[in-house]
């Protein structure tokens, strides 16, 4: 049995609010750099062996501020390229590609982003994650990483598949935890797990 913590990066700054934002390199708010300093302190107290992180940026950032560098670079790690829909609304998106939004909700996984990445591409990524943490004889590991990253993996680990990944949401800043049994089957223990932010 282990336990894995997928802590999503910080907020970013308020003109990225409600917009995609995968392959677009974009730093912490400084929201989101009190929040980092918030998971330092609940990874405090928690006993870890393995240290996985996204290349991007606030995810680097996020890592360094809560204080648990250095870390393991992985690049399956990084966020979904949603191509031409990056740094768009969804109102934006579904005016101009209403076809490829109702695809996308069908999680088909021939579904390619406009100009960006396939969906199964991505969860094959997601898939390597997954060997790397199955094969690893840590109790406890964390990964730094982004919201597409750990729903797709929150999904895979506790239903075996990547059906419904549409239906988990983690916000920005938040902790969430999988304990893994044998054979890669998993139970979700928690979601979303954020610590207060006290305003100095």
């Amino acid at each position: 049995m282990k336990n894995v913590y997928l802590i999503r990066h910080g907020s970013l700054p308020e003109e990225y609010d409600s917009l995609y934002v995968g392959s677009m390199d974009v730093p912490l708010s400084e929201k989101g750099r009190q929040e980092a300093s918030a998971i330092g302190e609940f990874l405090q107290d928690l006993k870890y062996e393995e240290v996985y992180a996204s290349p991007m940026l606030r995810v680097q950032q996020t890592l360094e501020l809560s204080g648990e560098a250095p870390a393991l670079t992985v690049p399956e790690l990084r966020e979904i390229d949603f191509g031409d829909w990056e740094g768009k609304s969804f109102g934006e998106i579904s005016k101009d590609w209403p076809l490829e939004v109702k695809e996308w909700f069908e999680e088909k996984e021939d579904f390619s982003f406009p100009k960006g990445e396939k969906l199964g591409d991505f969860f094959d990524r997601m898939d390597k994650v997954i060997e790397l943490l199955q094969a690893s004889t840590a109790e406890n590991i964390l990964l730094f990483t982004h919201g597409g990253v750990i729903c797709s993996l929150v999904c895979k680990l506790i239903t075996g598949n990547y059906k419904k990944v549409l239906g988990f949401e983690v916000s920005r800043g938040s902790i969430s935890q999988v304990r893994l049994f044998g054979q890669g089957t998993g139970v979700l223990c928690s979601l979303n797990y954020k610590l207060e932010i006290i305003e100095g």
